[in-house]
């Protein structure tokens, strides 16, 4: 049984304003702790991370805008036999909401996890702030020069600030510095220009202002000069042609795979050398033969691969297998975490018909079945796939997939998890899942106990030194030494 009250929300602040163009936007910010005192409840939300939602409404209580935001917490471990949260943090902003009349909205926060409540919702009501922005005219530019020749250089140039207003144009104005003769004057749109038809060792100079909608910068110059020409070389005489050689064999590659149809999903291609072909192939990436350099139909890529369409098996279906997600890290530049997957036992009716679960016909050492992590940025952008294959039997209804792959600077990722037939027949085993992982922060040092500090080699030692010893104690403790000495002594004389 889940619990509305197992995370407590707190709005800490909220903003609700226009600027000068009449674009809204509300802000608000939310403290969230969790409320856990059975164990029970912990092991679930390991599993199932919840989701926050906003939901922004009219005084009336016209719904106008819903966000949703996935949470991630961050569990620490058990410390003097109970287990502490952190306390966490997380902002929410709602756009597009210019249309609006109402000057004044109402926003309220809850989360849900696994589609149960596992908050109350709390609510805010703000008033709209318009901000007023006051622009100024454009800031001069920096101006430099590259690739000079003896007659054309490029002129670039860099805006510094805008004023508050976007830039509509740059003004530019090239003269010869010796005669003062305007060599050329535009308006342009970009920062960048080839000057051409100078002359060569000669001095000029380039100036530019910068102008948006409320006028032009303080204008800046930055003066060049043209090389000297190099005489020109007579024309040697021209070889004879060399034979053709033959055309260099390429292959178009396509990042994804064919679905249960044989329709290819995507009909992005890059061309590729064939010295490169075996490293697209490690990669699990498809290749197909480029012919003249035109790219294959779908039909041609279905043929290349010898690809059939398979035969319908009603038993196949989603309920087959369970993925159950482990706890991924990400940190270091390194993703890691597992996968569990569990055949479901199979259900029949009356009629000894299989209705759901596994079909003990997939139960083999050669009916292998793949299953298939894709890793992604947060804006959806491949970063690897990874394909395995599952080997279930009458013995063995569970494997274990572990994955530690090294994704780069990202600091957070999308994982999508897949169980399908083959690479090639992507009739799904399993329903498709997704989580979110954000990079796990630096590990906090255990504190010490009261009384307790920390030495230079990072152990916990006493606060207050070792008290001293009384004088009397110490009197009859140098006796006994001084009484023993002389005992040794008139031993070893006499022996």
């Amino acid at each position: 049984m889940v619990a509305p009250s197992l995370i407590q929300l707190q709005i800490l602040d909220s903003t609700y304003t226009e600027d000068s163009n009449g674009n809204r936007k509300f802000t608000i910010k939310i403290k969230f702790d969790t409320n856990f005192s059975e164990s029970s409840w912990i092991n679930y939300y390991v599993q199932k991370q919840p989701t926050a939602y906003l939901q922004l409404t009219t005084v009336d209580g016209i719904v106008t805008n819903i966000s949703q935001k996935n949470i991630v917490i961050n569990w620490k471990k058990v410390y003097r036999g109970q287990v502490t949260y952190p306390v966490n943090e997380f902002d929410f902003k709602i756009t597009g909401i210019d249309n609006l009349p109402d000057n004044i909205m109402r926003a309220t926060v809850y989360m849900w996890s696994d589609m149960k409540a596992v908050s109350y919702s709390i609510s805010t009501q703000k008033t709209l702030e318009s901000q007023t922005i006051t622009a100024t005219v454009p800031e001069s530019a920096s101006i430099g020069f590259d690739n000079p020749t003896s007659n054309s250089v490029y002129v670039f140039w860099q805006p510094n600030k805008t004023g508050g207003s976007p830039i509509i144009s740059y003004g530019l104005t090239v003269k010869n510095e010796d005669t003062g003769q305007t060599i050329l004057q535009k308006t342009l749109t970009s920062t960048r220009i080839k000057v051409e038809n100078l002359q060569s060792n000669t001095n000029y100079k380039a100036y530019v202002f910068v102008t948006n909608a409320i006028g032009n910068s303080f204008e800046q110059s930055y003066g060049f000069k043209t090389l000297e020409a190099t005489p020109t070389p007579p024309t040697p005489p021209t070889p004879p042609t060399p034979p053709t050689p033959p055309p260099v064999i390429t292959y178009c590659v396509n990042v994804y795979t064919l679905d249960s149809g044989g329709n290819v999903l995507s009909n992005h291609y890059d061309k590729i050398n064939l010295s490169n072909l075996q490293n697209l192939l490690s990669e699990n990436k498809y290749v197909f033969y480029c012919k003249d350099g035109i790219i294959p139909t779908e039909q041609q890529v279905r043929d290349f691969y010898g690809y059939t369409a398979p035969v319908a098996d009603s038993s196949i279906n989603t309920t087959m297998v369970s993925q159950l997600i482990g706890t991924f890290i990400l940190k270091d530049g390194r993703l890691k975490g597992q996968i569990m997957y569990i055949t479901n036992e199979a259900q029949y009716n009356n009629n000894n018909k299989l209705i759901s679960g596994f079909n003990p016909f997939y139960y083999s050492e050669t009916k292998n079945l793949t299953s298939l992590v894709q890793i992604k940025s947060k804006t959806g952008v491949p970063i690897a796939v990874k394909p395995n294959g599952l080997n279930f039997t009458q013995t063995e209804k569970d494997e274990i997939i572990h994955i530690d792959e090294a994704v780069g600077n990202f600091k957070e990722l999308i994982v999508d998890f897949f169980v399908w037939k083959s690479t090639t027949d992507l009739r799904a085993f399993a329903e498709n899942k997704q989580i979110q992982v954000v990079e796990t922060p630096p590990d906090e040092p255990e504190p010490c106990e009261i009384g307790f500090h920390k030495d230079f080699s990072g152990k916990c030692v006493p606060d207050d030194p070792l008290p001293e010893i009384p004088r009397d104690k110490l009197i009859d403790t140098l006796k006994g030494f001084l009484f023993g000495t002389v005992a040794l002594s008139l031993l070893a004389r006499k022996y």
